[in-house]
């Protein structure tokens, strides 16, 4: 088969208005995985424990995999998307295939669809931070996409809202942050 009918058949990315339908060569894709940032593979991680909590393999199994499919050519990578959304598309269709697989003697959960899967998850990492409400806050914020310098600034403008900070206090934004990172992965386990 074709490298053109496989894209045809395997683009996982619905058509977006403005989305080019023109996607990456062999040798573009590689560059571009080769070429991520220290910053984009750890996003790229932190999505694949996500998706990996819900299937018997391990995060890092799930990364090679989204990637071993793009340079078969099994995916496609559309020349719009960041590296971040494409992997984390593949990520996520692959984890659903492992989890289905899993799951074939419950019907039940059988005919739930990945997006309830992954939205029931997220709820409950959320709720996992009930009893800490700033934290919940600040994770939420997160989850919306907000990172770098523009978190820190949120979060100190929250804390200044609460009445707990009259400015930027790094090593305190910095403690804040590893606490819910360990707290995420006190739930995963």
């Amino acid at each position: 088969m074709s490298r053109e009918a496989r894209i045809k058949m395997t683009s996982f990315l619905p058509p977006c208005p403005g989305l080019s339908t023109v996607h990456l060569s062999d040798g573009e894709i590689r560059r571009a995985v080769q070429t991520l940032t220290d910053g984009e593979k750890t996003a790229v991680m932190k999505i694949a424990r996500v998706y990996a909590i819900k299937t018997p393999y391990d995060h890092e199994d799930l990364v090679q995999e989204a990637i071993c499919r793009l340079f078969e050519g099994t995916r496609v990578w559309p020349r719009d998307v960041s590296a971040i959304l494409v992997l984390a598309g593949v990520m996520r269709s692959i984890a659903w295939g492992w989890r289905r697989r899993t799951l074939e003697t419950d019907r039940d959960l059988l005919q739930s669809s990945p997006n309830q899967e992954w939205v029931v998850l997220l709820h409950d990492v959320i709720m996992a931070f009930d009893r800490k409400p700033l934290r919940q806050q600040i994770l939420i914020e997160m989850l919306k996409g907000t990172k770098g310098q523009e978190l820190r600034e949120w979060i100190v403008r929250l804390l200044q809202k609460k009445g707990m900070a009259p400015g930027t206090d790094v090593p305190k934004l910095d403690s804040i942050l590893k606490e819910i990172r360990r707290d995420i992965e006190k739930f995963r386990r």
